[in-house]
């Protein structure tokens, strides 16, 4: 079977970490097309996958998507799997794919906001259900999608991301960091440092629990100090930071399923979360983690010092979400699972149904 991807993502964050898991997964005899923005591509693609990158500027962009829909066609996939970054996002490719082929629509944050004016949103919403699936990837998101969209309840289904287990492993500038903590906790926060991942609450959690542990935040531009964090540049060492770490903090005002709570899951660290998006659906209050809203500082401040004082009950958060991850969230489950939606999806279109 010859399935293509597309995205209009043009950063390597949590959508195309997806899609590579899911291209690194590939085992069938067919083949995989990936499409993304440029400089997206990575250094080394498995045999039997090809990787384009195209500059694609949404629904708008009519000659740009004339022409992806044109080298999608050349490529003659079996099912085509659209992964949007945001609602709406290449709903009018979903509609024109969906004549000729099965077309899943994967939404990665429903949450995002803000979205168009109604009319438009009214009309992206009618495109996306053009779509032989249309999907988020957690139950939430697929309500929130309903619900803001005014669709009927069951119009939008969901799928599970997954993830591998992070390597361990970091370079000797971060182990001389981590080395350096005198017996005081790590407490880490990984993504861009922006309100929307959370980052201001972080910061004055460090400010507050400073004298207790050590924040420090992976996703910034350059290693630097903002008030009581240690903010280093993205690295590729995530699994060697989170096995570093005592607590893991997402603090997001709006995630779809974030990998990194996955990949904390299978390094048996702690995670202390938001209750957004897909995360409840991951981390259950009290035995894999904390949920704690996201404008509530001083939960956040209780919440996170009550863990601090309590490396029991962390290591028995720890365990228990480790073992969910290997029942729920590895990769080799993602991959079942989004096999299952293409054959979904193949059932579907050849049945006429919707």
């Amino acid at each position: 079977m010859k399935i293509a991807h597309v995205t209009m993502a043009q950063v390597r964050g949590g959508l195309l970490r997806v899609i590579e898991t899911l291209v690194g997964g590939h085992r069938t005899a067919g083949r995989l097309l990936v499409i993304s923005g440029p400089g997206t591509r990575p250094g080394t693609v498995p045999d039997g996958v090809e990787w384009w990158e195209r500059s694609i500027h949404g629904n708008t962009d009519l000659r740009g998507l004339f022409g992806l829909l044109g080298a999608i066609r050349r490529f003659s996939p079996d099912v085509l799997v659209i992964h949007a970054g945001a609602p709406g996002e290449l709903a009018l490719l979903a509609a024109l794919s969906a004549r000729r082929r099965p077309t899943v629509v994967l939404d990665h944050l429903p949450e995002y906001q803000p979205l168009g004016t109604p009319w438009r949103n009214r009309l992206l919403a009618r495109l996306d259900r053009r779509a032989t699936l249309w999907l988020a990837v957690s139950r939430a998101g697929a309500q929130v999608l309903e619900t803001r969209w005014n669709l009927p309840p069951g119009t939008v289904g969901f799928v599970h991301m997954g993830v591998a287990e992070p390597p361990p492993g970091l370079s000797r500038e971060e182990e001389r960091f981590v080395a350096q903590g005198q017996g005081r906790p790590l407490v880490l926060g990984l993504g861009t440092p922006e309100e929307r991942k959370g980052f201001p609450l972080f910061q004055a959690l460090a400010g507050r629990l400073g004298n207790r542990a050590r924040f420090a935040w992976i996703g910034g531009q350059r290693r630097e100090h903002r008030g009581a964090v240690e903010l280093w540049p993205w690295t590729r060492n995530v699994g060697g930071w989170l096995r570093a770490a005592d607590l893991l903090l997402v603090p997001s005002l709006a995630e779809g399923l974030p990998l990194v709570v996955l990949e904390a899951m299978a390094c048996g660290t702690p995670v202390v979360a938001a209750p957004v998006g897909g995360i409840p659906e991951a981390v259950s209050d009290g035995r894999e983690g904390l949920l704690v809203p996201s404008r509530e500082t001083g939960a956040w401040e209780e919440a996170v010092g009550c863990l601090l004082a309590d490396p029991v009950r962390r290591e028995s958060m720890a365990r228990a979400a480790r073992i969910r991850w290997e029942r729920e969230f590895t990769d080799a489950a993602m991959s079942e699972r989004m096999a299952a939606v293409v054959r979904e999806a193949v059932a579907r279109h050849g049945g006429g149904g919707r």
